[in-house]
């Protein structure tokens, strides 16, 4: 029973990171989008500076996501493969291939 709890909590904390993930990335780009064009007054404007960071965060988020997708591909594919062979393959018993089993 505490397996399951486990797989449970786990299953909770990667969707509660998943959706942080999701907000910061969705409100990195509409504030790169709404700041596109403002007053810069110069070299120490903050606005820029949050552009800036909005814009290294989503490119750390795009790196780790495009290092994890050849992973998952993969794993996909890997599990079609495997549940193709399951439904395609006869595996029948010995009684299905009509072999007369003596004593």
């Amino acid at each position: 029973m505490e397996e399951h709890a486990v797989i449970k909590s786990k299953r909770i904390i990667s969707g509660i990171i998943g959706g942080m993930m999701l907000f910061i990335m969705l409100f990195s780009s509409f504030y790169i989008a709404s700041e596109a064009v403002h007053d810069c007054c110069g070299e120490d404007c903050p606005v820029c500076t949050c552009i800036q960071l909005c814009k290294n965060t989503l490119q750390q988020i795009s790196f780790s996501v495009s290092g994890c997708g050849p992973v998952v591909f993969m794993t996909g594919l890997i599990l079609i493969i495997a549940v193709l062979h399951e439904v395609f393959c006869l595996h029948g018993s010995l009684i299905s291939q009509k072999i007369r089993m003596n004593d």
